[in-house]
């Protein structure tokens, strides 16, 4: 592959990092737009910490209770921990939305910046940039 081909492969794959990047920060942003609405506050939100700690709960006392049919209790067990690992991770992405959203964006800043770079290396100026 030569320099040049190179080059605008690299183009390329950082202006389609930067619409990816975008299309995350929508979805994030409709996350944090879900988080700030009485729904997520009064509802929602509460009713997957609930059952975050209802998993919880019944997977201790899987755990604790003597073992009657091990391959069932671990079968249980692991569907328990998908469960719990599935609303943590729902309630963690809510969370830490607009954490995620400025670090999305700080990295659209880096990408456009090399990309800057790269064009005035080239001899093209900022205007051949996608926006």
């Amino acid at each position: 592959m030569s320099l040049l081909k190179s080059t605008e492969k690299s183009i390329s794959d950082r202006q389609e990092n930067v619409s990816r990047l975008k299309q995350e920060i929508s979805h994030l942003e409709e996350l944090r737009a879900g988080r700030d609405s009485e729904f997520w506050k009064i509802r929602l939100g509460p009713a997957i910490a609930n059952s975050i700690r209802a998993n919880e709960a019944q997977r201790d006392a899987i755990l604790d209770a003597p073992t009657k049919d091990a391959a069932a209790e671990l079968s249980n067990i692991k569907a328990l921990a998908g469960g719990i690992r599935a609303y943590k991770h729902i309630l963690e992405s809510v969370e830490k939305s607009e954490k995620l959203i400025e670090e999305k964006q700080d990295r659209i800043k880096r990408i456009r910046q090399e990309l800057e770079e790269i064009k005035a290396e080239q001899g093209g100026g900022p205007d051949d940039q996608e926006s």
